[in-house]
């Protein structure tokens, strides 16, 4: 593996690992900023079964603003990226499949409140950074759509 190889993957990590802190900080232009202009999110189900989509860097800045986002953030929350696998396409693309979890504060301490599969593209902008292309999550909820998720991510991008 070349170093230029490995200060992608690096700076690919710091771009996950940014969505967290600014989503519990309700910093809604720096997540946005994680995005691509021309960026989609399916988040939940599939389209076509009843999922969401957020488009661009608008629609996830719309999203930090729903009630179930606020009530995280009202409680105290951590969004928990586990440590991703990144598989470079391109000098320009990388397909990434991780876990995230949210954990939110309860009376007693804290609690796990979701645990979801996400698969990823990230593209290189021209401003030489990496920023979220795709973005598709499903809960781990035992369903199909989350299994073929993490399947279908292993197979598209093998070592």
């Amino acid at each position: 593996m070349r170093v230029s190889q490995l200060e992608a993957i690096l700076a690919i990590y710091r771009t996950l690992a940014s969505y967290g802190p600014a989503a519990d900080s309700d910093s809604r232009d720096l997540c946005g900023d994680l995005f691509t202009d021309d960026s989609w999110w399916e988040v939940g189900q599939p389209v076509w079964a009843g999922g969401t989509v957020m488009e661009g860097p608008e629609g996830v800045r719309g999203m930090m603003g729903d009630t179930l986002h606020q009530y995280y953030l009202s409680n105290g929350c951590a969004h928990l990226v586990a440590p991703p696998r990144v598989t470079l396409i391109d000098e320009d693309t990388a397909a990434v499949i991780t876990y995230q979890h949210v954990v939110d504060h309860v009376d007693d301490g804290f609690r796990i409140a979701r645990s979801t599969a996400h698969k990823f593209e990230m593209k290189r902008c021209a401003d030489g950074r990496w920023r979220i292309h795709r973005r598709v999550s499903r809960p781990l909820q035992g369903s199909e759509a989350s299994k073929e998720l993490l399947r279908t991510a292993l197979i598209e991008a093998p070592w």
